[in-house]
């Protein structure tokens, strides 16, 4: 029998048994805060520019030199300029019907805006997979347009992009037992033009044979060659087991076998995340749910020639109860992320990804008297980061915090206070999190009550 993870703000939600899987979006269900919290304020979504000034200036003398600009008209503010980036949040669909959920953010590589891929729901009951290229004023550069056919549940879509394409991935619920779970995947043209008639299922390999087996939670990590390269979840058929996949692609196409990432034995693996670092290492960080013990992250490493460094993956935060994990490269460093409970204390762990845990102490992320978890890390340029999470409010709702973070050699540290993001509650699926550039972030989630989720996100200086 699978074993279920058994810590219920993550895995709740999606025990399952490795014969019959039935997994669709589901929430990850919440402590009750106290019941005196205050009710938020509405949103308020107003954001204009002040009108510039277009008096005339004085007469000049004829016998002056006047300046070079003297006639220029004031050009309008970029919209792109860092002062013009809403500071407040803002719709991302707001002519899109409701239940949006599921996002995924890109940059657009051009600085101009950036993409989204998210879920929508049919009318037949299942979600379908979209896609978007947004600017930075928040309007459509690229429509949104679906990519998945809608003929069953498809959900949780990671997303890439190259200077050449833009690739979707996202898994797929059939309801065809035993091997309901699938992972599908297509590619976009920069102008959003879809390749393809439909979207291509990932074909598991293994010493070039394909097999069956359920795969989902689908990751994107562009590898220092220019391809991408897909991690994912399958259920192996040996260990019986959920097990943590790597898949590599030439271009467009699947190239070797489908490999996993750290085998173990009665053990199973759930929600992975990766990234390379700037050497050209993988980090490959996930959930594990041993059948006797307690849940944890475990981190492993592939270096540049593919070959594991850490083998047998390390604990990430032996001391904690962990889960959630998010990877994130830069500035020639990778941090580590997760969720982490000890005891009654429910924080967010910080760390760097390559240090050995036993030698240096996590940092604790989080509101006094607050449980904090499912966290976002994206590294940026000079020796900064930016960390999200969530804090239950009551029920199904949570505030959204965001924490910068200074990077001391092999140290992190917090700069500045932690800032609550959103104005309405925001709905239990994870955030987003990009660093849009010149030290500016972007942030994004889900917001409001069942059914009504709608997508929202905010710049963050």
């Amino acid at each position: 029998m699978q074993h279920a993870p058994t810590w219920p703000h993550t895995l709740a939600r999606c025990a399952a048994l490795f014969a019959v899987v039935a997994v669709i979006a589901c929430d990850d269900p919440v402590s009750s805060p106290p019941e005196d919290t205050p009710d938020l304020p509405p949103t308020d979504l107003s954001q204009e520019l002040d009108p510039v000034d277009t008096q005339d200036g004085d007469d000049l003398d004829p016998t002056d030199t006047p300046p070079e600009d003297a006639d220029a008209p004031e050009l309008p503010l970029d919209p792109c300029a860092p002062e013009a980036l809403a500071r407040t949040p803002f719709a991302l669909f707001p002519d899109l019907p409701a239940t949006q959920i599921h996002l995924s953010l890109a940059p657009d590589g051009e600085g101009r805006g950036f993409w989204v891929a998210f879920s929508l729901p049919q009318n037949s009951g299942n979600f379908s997979v979209h896609v978007a290229h947004l600017g930075c004023d928040g309007a459509y550069r690229v429509a949104p347009v679906q990519v998945s056919p809608g003929l069953a549940n498809e959900l949780d879509p990671a997303i890439l992009v190259a200077p050449e394409w833009v690739m979707v991935a996202w898994q797929v619920d059939d309801g065809q037992q035993p091997h309901n779970l699938s992972i599908h995947y297509r590619f976009l043209l920069p102008d959003g033009t879809v390749e393809g008639e439909q979207s291509t299922r990932l074909v598991l390999t293994q010493a070039g044979e394909a097999f069956q087996a359920s795969a989902w939670m689908p990751q994107l990590v562009m590898a220092p060659s220019g391809d991408p390269r897909l991690i994912g979840v399958l259920a192996d058929p040996t260990l019986a087991r959920f097990q943590v996949f790597h898949q590599a692609f030439n271009g467009r196409v699947p190239e070797g076998d489908t490999l996993l990432v750290a085998p173990e034995a009665e053990t199973s693996q759930f929600y992975p995340a990766a990234s390379y670092s700037g050497e050209g290492q993988l980090y490959v960080a996930f959930d594990r749910a041993p059948d006797t013990g307690a849940d944890d992250v475990a981190i492993t490493r592939f270096n540049a020639a593919g070959v594991l460094d850490f083998d047998p993956p390390y604990l990430a935060f032996p001391e904690w109860l962990s889960r959630s994990p998010s990877l994130h490269s830069g500035s020639g460093v990778t941090l580590l992320a997760t969720g982490g409970k000890r005891g009654s204390l429910e924080r967010v762990l910080l760390r760097h990804a390559h240090r050995d845990p036993s030698q240096a102490s996590p940092l604790l992320l989080g509101n006094s008297g607050q449980k904090a978890y499912a966290p976002a890390v994206v590294v940026s340029e000079a020796e900064r980061a930016a960390v999200l999470w969530y804090e239950p409010i009551v029920g199904q709702q949570h505030n959204l915090w965001w924490q910068a973070i200074r990077i001391e050699g092999e140290e992190v540290a917090m700069h500045g206070a932690p800032r609550q993001l959103n104005l309405d509650p925001v709905a239990p699926y994870p955030p987003a999190l990009i660093h849009f550039g010149d030290g500016i972030y972007l942030a994004a989630w889900s917001q409001g009550t069942s059914p009504g989720f709608r997508a929202f996100a905010r710049f963050v200086p």
